[in-house]
């Protein structure tokens, strides 16, 4: 590690120590990467995390890098960000998730980066329920609150045949009749542009548009909805170093794009960030129920392992699995006596906060 740690403390056999330049600076970027919990997804990749931090790290804030060293050898980190004297994840809605890593042979650092991590007030978003780091805060019982949600995912089968055998026969005949009805509007034709294509560029403007005139756009949801995002998903799909594992799917009637979904994808798995599809075609048509089946069928034929749906249970991805992984989103307040006491202030304060604000978005 080149830059100078921000702080240093020895706790258990590890030693601990905080950096305030991201992982590239530091020329951990290569290290972390080939850790184990990195080599599964993308999303905890340091190109992803580098792309995230530029869009969604407010102004002012600092890198908070917390790596546990055994021999003066980096074995685990977790990457947050300080702002305001509270600590954040590099992670949010637009994230499948977060966690720290580790090196072979050291699950027990955990324990050490999170009496660390607990020296602050700390919010982390969309850690994996077996999380490590989560089970070594949990141990440490600090004050705080935990939110709980799942993701839905698929395991792939060999054929497509398998994949809408594990359906309803409802909703078998709902694909085929979408398939027909969109069909019938004129000729239907799917693509799936990787990473640096050349026709990237047109794929993300045609996602851009679908959103800007669907539900999402009507509802301030799209990509160019906030500057934060808009800057997130157009360097994630063109200018950033996590380009390479982007996909954009589209489905055209004639020369329309009525349905688009941009994905990351990696080591067999393929992670859904965004879908949009057309609201106003003639007749009850689903264009994003065709354009996800041709992606599923897809998936397949390239020997793809596992799609993850990404977000919340939403009742449509219901209709595809009824596998799930739980995440979590923990905010707690320093483990201290003046941590407890501060968070019990403001547990007594909250009924009488909320009404005055109508919606009270920090639930620590």
């Amino acid at each position: 590690m080149s830059g100078r740690p921000q702080t240093s403390a020895t706790v258990a056999r590890y030693r601990v120590v905080v950096l305030d330049r991201d992982l590239a600076d530091e020329g951990l970027d290569g290290w972390w990467n080939g850790l184990p919990g990195p080599q599964t997804t993308p999303v905890l990749r340091w190109e992803y995390l580098r792309t995230w931090s530029r869009a969604f790290v407010p102004d002012g804030a600092r890198p908070h890098v917390v790596v546990a060293l055994a021999d003066d050898r980096p074995v685990a980190a977790v990457p947050l960000y300080r702002r305001h004297g509270v600590l954040w994840s590099v992670s949010n809605d637009h994230s499948d998730m977060f966690d720290a890593a580790f090196a072979v042979g050291h699950d027990a650092a955990a324990d050490d980066l999170a009496a660390v991590i607990l020296r602050h007030r700390t919010v982390l978003t969309r850690l994996p329920a077996d999380s490590r780091l989560l089970a070594a805060i949990a141990r440490r019982q600090p004050p705080g609150a935990v939110d709980r949600d799942e993701s839905p995912y698929l395991a792939l089968p060999p054929s497509t045949d398998a994949l809408l055998a594990g359906r309803s026969p409802r909703f078998r005949a709902n694909v085929r009749k979408a398939e027909r009805s969109l069909a019938a509007l004129g000729e239907v034709t799917y693509a799936d542009v990787a990473g640096d294509a050349p026709e990237m560029a047109d794929a993300y403007a045609a996602l851009r548009q679908v959103e800007q005139h669907s539900w999402k756009g009507r509802q301030g949801g799209s990509v160019d909805a906030h500057p934060s995002s808009r800057r997130f998903y157009r360097e994630l799909a063109l200018d950033g170093p996590a380009r390479q594992w982007v996909r954009v799917a589209t489905l055209r009637v004639n020369d329309r794009v009525v349905a688009a979904q941009l994905d990351l994808e990696a080591a067999g798995r393929r992670i859904g960030m965004r879908t949009s599809f057309v609201d106003d075609l003639a007749g009850r048509q689903s264009p994003g129920l065709v354009l996800l089946w041709r992606v599923l069928s897809d998936e397949i034929a390239r020997g793809l392992h596992t799609h993850e749906f990404g977000g919340g249970a939403d009742d449509w991805k219901r209709h595809w699995t009824t596998l799930t992984r739980r995440r979590v989103t923990v905010r707690y307040w320093p483990d201290s006596t003046a941590g407890r006491l501060a968070h019990r202030a403001r547990q007594r304060l909250k009924p009488l906060v909320r009404p005055a604000l109508g919606v009270f978005t920090d639930r620590s």
